[in-house]
């Protein structure tokens, strides 16, 4: 996204990657919450609370991280959907294309050969 680094009387433009981690919902006013990395100088974050998961249904690992809204207005240089897949639940590597099974564990092949891993 395109975020201005200096101040209203002399902007200095720079690009921010961040994570879309909540939808508005369906009577929402169209504000996406995003999940800011803390090493990022942003300006304009705030910390994420349960009060924003309550309204955007966010995953609890975000909670008292860095976060920001993004709007129609917003410019966005480039959209990079998620890759389907899964992360292990023993060792943490992501898997592309993986699935967890029916009651949502998943285990990668190497854990399964090694469970020492």
């Amino acid at each position: 996204m395109k975020v201005n680094l200096g101040s209203e009387e002399k902007p200095r433009w720079d690009r921010r990657k961040v994570q879309v981690i909540g939808l508005p919902d369906e009577t929402g006013d169209g504000q996406y919450i995003c999940y800011v990395p803390a090493w990022l100088n942003m300006p304009h974050t705030f910390k994420l609370n349960r009060r924003h998961q309550d309204w955007y249904d966010f995953h609890d690992k975000f909670l008292g991280d860095q976060g920001c809204f993004i709007t129609d207005k917003t410019e966005i240089y480039a959209h990079h959907p998620t890759p389907d897949g899964e992360n292990c639940d023993n060792c943490g590597t992501f898997v592309r294309w993986a699935e967890a099974d029916e009651w949502g564990e998943f285990t990668c092949r190497r854990c399964r050969e090694n469970p020492y891993r």
